[in-house]
């Protein structure tokens, strides 16, 4: 499985979300919380509910994936990793790395997160 890192600014949304949810009714931000983890999961599988993020352009290589339950997207992007210096490539367990760039409500700010592709 490849590794994943989260931007900062995602995880700030993904906190928020939860807050908000929690708000809403006793235990439903604890239930985000996994409905994201479990998002986040199939996106490192790069199974078939991963899909090209909408409103990106396609050579920029953002994807997205749904969140179970929830009006929530996670977008991300699979980078290449460097194999570490005197690590044979067989002891690599993957070459690239999940990097999530936002969750964002689904039917809110369609693409601003694009600023943050680098």
């Amino acid at each position: 499985m490849p590794a994943i890192t989260i931007d900062p600014d995602a995880l700030g949304e993904m906190a928020e979300a939860i807050a908000w949810s929690e708000e809403r009714g006793p235990g439903l931000g604890d239930e985000l919380l996994v409905a994201f983890d479990e998002a986040i999961q199939r996106a490192a599988a790069l199974g078939p509910s991963c899909r090209p993020a909408l409103g990106a352009p396609r050579e920029l290589g953002a994807m997205r994936v749904l969140v179970r339950r929830f009006p929530y997207v996670v977008i991300f992007m699979v980078r290449p990793v460097a194999p570490a210096e005197n690590v044979a490539t067989s002891d690599v367990a993957d070459d690239n790395e999940i990097h999530v760039l936002a969750v964002a409500h689904g039917r809110r700010r369609p693409g601003y997160w694009r600023t943050r592709t680098g």
